[in-house]
């Protein structure tokens, strides 16, 4: 048990983190296309704008953290 720790759970050293920067009403909007055919009852307008905001609250404090570290690479739609 101890190998199967030490081998998938090694703590290592980030590189760098990869953001996809895309901006709200698009991300909206590809999520309602999804939910059209996707059969998620998920993918609707309310559920959506509560997504991003547990996102800007959880995520986004992370990637600051590591743009302060030089380490993000930003992709840009």
């Amino acid at each position: 048990m101890f190998f199967f720790f030490f081998l998938f759970f090694q703590i290592v050293q980030c590189h760098f983190v990869l953001y996809f920067e895309c901006n709200e009403e698009v991300m909206e909007q590809r999520l309602l296309k999804r939910g059209e055919t996707s059969g998620r009852t998920d993918d609707n307008a309310e559920t959506i704008k509560k997504r991003f905001q547990t996102y800007l609250e959880k995520t986004m404090p992370v990637i600051e953290r590591y743009e302060i570290l030089n380490k993000v690479k930003k992709v840009r739609k």
